[in-house]
């Protein structure tokens, strides 16, 4: 089966090796760099085209029965973000936080595909070196090195394996390296909730000041509170969706656009609708920094008490990620952990989708342009040897 063409790459060499079901593959690599300038360019893709629908899905998730919000839990996913923009602003209030969403997408794109690409190649590579028996394995066979040596083999001798641990890892690596962004994009996306704070209290309006007063009041942990829950999600999250795109895609010489973009849109909805409860966690106990000394109102001591004083009252306080659980199993229900769902498979379809038909469309791209070099290199080669032959 052809697995991975589109991840593996350091060389402009060809190679063949040989899997679990015993089929010979052919993997051409490339440059590296192509995973991340592709993620990149998919991120931020993605991100523009879906912004609203992330907006609405957050707002959703920090809807409690304290609160409200000014969103009407039962109202569609048409007339609710109708309603933000007769009452925020218009059109432009839909896109709150775009700027911090967009390095957020970037970022984690660039870093979850450059991820995605060296673990998938060294959970291969290992298996297809130990196979082959050529050179002895890195890890002892005996001990716990034998208990890694056999896993690592066992893992990379399955396909579905590699691209669950691989993107796992990759989702795991990405999220501990944007959080920051993440928590800057909860917050700026949640203006507006709250009508009696919005226009005195609002957070600071650029992201260097939201970053600025989170330091202030709350110092490098504000940027990570909820990270735990983010953790935990994005394991199951990024390690079914990257297994389930693979094997949708898995027969593909080389994966084309449409193709791409259908997977990604299946696996992205199936994965979010098994984590959706834990991404509601994750929001709620970032939305906790809304309250804290200046993220409401820039630092103006008065207005800031008042706003606190507020919103502890109109929301539930969280001590953790196994507080936050309880607190919404007990309070809310089960219905509670699946508020936005609809929204957020709608994103989700819609910005694994595009992700990876941007990511692929790019790739392809640039794989193209490298063949092309290589060629055209050996093209003047051969006409260089036969001018020499010529000569002598």
């Amino acid at each position: 089966a052809k697995t991975f063409e589109m991840w593996k790459g350091s060389t402009s060499t060809t190679k063949k090796t040989e899997v679990a079901n015993s089929s010979s593959i052919t993997a051409r690599d490339y440059p590296r760099w192509h995973h991340s300038v592709a993620g990149a360019a998919a991120g931020a893709s993605a991100r523009l085209l879906t912004a609203p629908l992330d907006l609405l899905k957050i707002r959703r998730q920090l809807v409690t029965p304290a609160n409200g919000g000014n969103i009407p839990v039962g109202s569609g996913v048409v007339s609710s973000l109708s309603n933000i923009m007769k009452s925020e602003g218009g059109i432009r209030s839909l896109f709150r936080g775009n700027l911090a969403a967009t390095y957020l997408w970037i970022g984690y794109a660039a870093v979850q595909f450059a991820c995605y690409g060296s673990a998938s190649s060294f959970l291969q590579g290992y298996a297809a070196t130990s196979n082959t028996l050529e050179v002895e394995p890195p890890i002892a066979y005996s001990g716990i090195g034998g208990v890694a040596h056999n896993l690592l083999l066992k893992i990379g001798n399955s396909p579905v394996s590699v691209a669950f641990c691989s993107g796992a890892a990759a989702g795991v690596c990405a999220t501990a390296v944007t959080y920051p962004l993440d928590i800057t994009r909860t917050t700026f996306a949640a203006r507006g909730m709250m009508a009696e704070l919005a226009q005195k209290n609002a957070p600071p309006e650029t992201i260097m000041g939201y970053a600025r007063n989170m330091f202030q009041t709350q110092g490098v942990r504000g940027f990570f509170t909820g990270c735990t829950p983010a953790i935990v999600q994005v394991i199951p999250y990024m390690g079914i969706s990257f297994a389930m795109y693979d094997y949708l895609i898995r027969f593909s010489e080389r994966t084309s656009v449409g193709n791409a973009g259908i997977a990604g849109s299946i696996a992205g909805a199936t994965s979010k609708i098994i984590v959706h409860p834990l991404d509601t966690v994750k929001k709620r106990v970032q939305s906790q920094t809304f309250g804290e000394l200046g993220m409401m109102s820039g630092g103006r001591k008065a207005a800031v008490d008042a706003a606190a004083s507020t919103i502890r009252k109109s929301k539930p306080s969280y001590d953790g990620m196994s507080d936050c659980i309880i607190k919404i199993a007990r309070e809310e229900g089960i219905q509670g952990f699946y508020r936005g769902l609809v929204p957020s498979v709608l994103k989700t379809m819609a910005g694994t989708g595009l992700t990876f038909a941007f990511f692929t469309l790019t790739k392809n791209t640039l794989e193209s342009i490298h063949d092309n070099r290589i060629a055209e290199k050996e093209r003047l080669s051969l006409v260089k040897d036969d001018l020499s032959d010529k000569k002598i």
